[in-house]
């Protein structure tokens, strides 16, 4: 089976405390804004290995897609009256890993 795009990978180390507002947050408004500007999510939430992991998983046909939709979307007025300064106040760190989708075959232990 081959799927043609991309699957982006976020996971974000969270500050001691905040995972509840994050996910409300992302919930009820982020999540909208995400789906507003066309960008595809595919799952997200807390992670059950820790209290303080998020994690988002996007979906983009292309880099070049992804690249002017995240642009779009970071550099919209909304995101940086609204949610950035908020946002990244609750998280430590995070990591981004994007991959061909194909990767996500059920025939790679083959």
């Amino acid at each position: 089976m081959k799927t043609d795009g991309l699957i982006e990978l976020r996971v974000y180390t969270l500050n001691p405390g905040t995972r509840a507002a994050f996910q409300q947050r992302f919930s009820e408004q982020i999540l909208p804004m995400l789906q507003r500007h066309g960008i595809t999510v595919v799952h997200a939430g807390p992670s059950a290995h820790d209290d303080n992991s998020f994690c988002l998983i996007r979906a983009f046909p292309s880099l070049d897609t992804r690249e002017r939709q995240l642009a779009e979307f970071y550099g919209s007025e909304e995101w940086l009256t609204r949610h950035e300064e908020a946002v990244m106040a609750m998280i430590d760190q995070y990591s981004t890993c994007v991959v061909e989708a194909d990767a996500f075959r059920s025939d790679l232990a083959e």
